[in-house]
């Protein structure tokens, strides 16, 4: 990773509303099957539940709260990755990786993002969404991620035959775009090109705008697919 031997902070994060059914799944098996040590912060805003609230209290996480616009959800999720990133760089992490309240997670997911992260360099997952939207990445329905919906067996099943420890570094032979939360984003490359946009530029989300704008300042963009994740596409 070109950090091999040095002590390397990282931090994940997962902003959450009133999902809360979906945010205890998701966060029981980042942390379960992160594969490393890392530190975890739910960041919540003016619409994040009493009930979600409760629940996070209750498990002792650490949290940032993000001043967002009531209503307005992709804005209110924008303002949440960006002041992730930008909260957590300042307190010290090398290393900072969201993910959504609608994820699932196989074993190792963190370990073999972070493994193959360099200065200069994005490095995404192995994504598998549902299939509920229109998406660029392989599609498979394991269902709702919440406890006792989540066919969780299949999920791992699959994942264990499709499973390498491979960076894939040309997209033009994977033959899809790179891009898939959750990556990992070292603090060099967000200081340089963050934030992303919090309203839709030319057509695009601000992750995509983000990661265009990465692409044409010379920062490698890989995927690697030791780590794998399922996103139910609850959105988007």
């Amino acid at each position: 990773s070109g950090r091999r031997g040095e002590l390397v902070k990282v931090v994940i994060y997962c902003p959450v509303a009133d999902e809360l059914e979906m945010f205890r799944f998701a966060t029981r098996y980042a942390l379960e099957n992160a594969g490393m040590e890392c530190e975890f912060v739910a960041v919540i805003d003016s619409i994040t539940s009493r009930e979600v609230r409760d629940y996070i209290k209750e498990k002792g996480y650490s949290t940032l709260e993000v001043r967002g616009e009531r209503g307005d959800w992709l804005y209110n999720l924008y303002a949440c990755w960006n002041r992730g990133y930008d909260a957590f760089y300042e307190y010290g992490a090398d290393i900072v990786v969201p993910f959504g309240v609608d994820h699932a997670f196989y074993k190792g997911w963190l370990k073999y993002l972070v493994k193959y992260v360099k200065p200069n360099r994005i490095v995404n997952c192995k994504l598998i969404e549902s299939g509920r939207l229109p998406s660029i990445h392989e599609c498979r329905d394991f269902g709702e991620p919440v406890e006792g919906r989540f066919r969780l067996k299949e999920f791992y099943e699959y994942c264990e035959r499709i499973w390498k420890d491979e960076l894939v570094t040309d997209e033009r032979s994977y033959g899809r775009r790179f891009d898939a939360m959750p990556f990992a984003v070292p603090r060099e490359v967000w200081e340089l090109y963050g934030p992303m946009p919090k309203r839709i530029v030319n057509g695009v989300t601000g992750d995509t705008y983000f990661f265009n704008r990465c692409r044409e300042n010379g920062v490698e963009i890989v995927k690697s697919l030791g780590s794998i994740s399922y996103h139910y596409q609850k959105r988007g």
